[in-house]
């Protein structure tokens, strides 16, 4: 095995509904094509085309080779969601 490091990794988007008010939108922090459901947030829109942003935060262990990924998701139904802004910082901690 290589050598293990912890990260906190924060992820900040910016999103919205295309066609319908009141949905809610899931942002979660992936690990190695894995999400990390401790990292869910979410937010609910109010209109249709209006920007909510909110963040999500996870501590993962990473070796060389291991990968992020961010995942957005409409959990209220399968309509299309557009994303107008995502970053990711991720911080050593050890």
């Amino acid at each position: 095995g290589g050598i293990v490091r912890a990260f906190r990794a924060t992820a900040f988007c910016s999103a919205q509904a295309i066609t319908t008010n009141a949905t809610t939108i899931l942002i979660r922090i992936a690990k190695n094509g894995t999400t990390i459901a401790e990292s869910e947030a979410q937010a609910t829109t109010s209109a249709t085309g209006r920007n909510e942003s909110f963040p999500c935060q996870a501590i993962v262990e990473l070796t060389a080779n291991d990968f992020l990924e961010v995942w957005i998701a409409n959990a209220t139904n399968a309509n299309n969601l557009l994303v107008t802004e995502l970053n990711m910082i991720v911080e050593a901690l050890n």
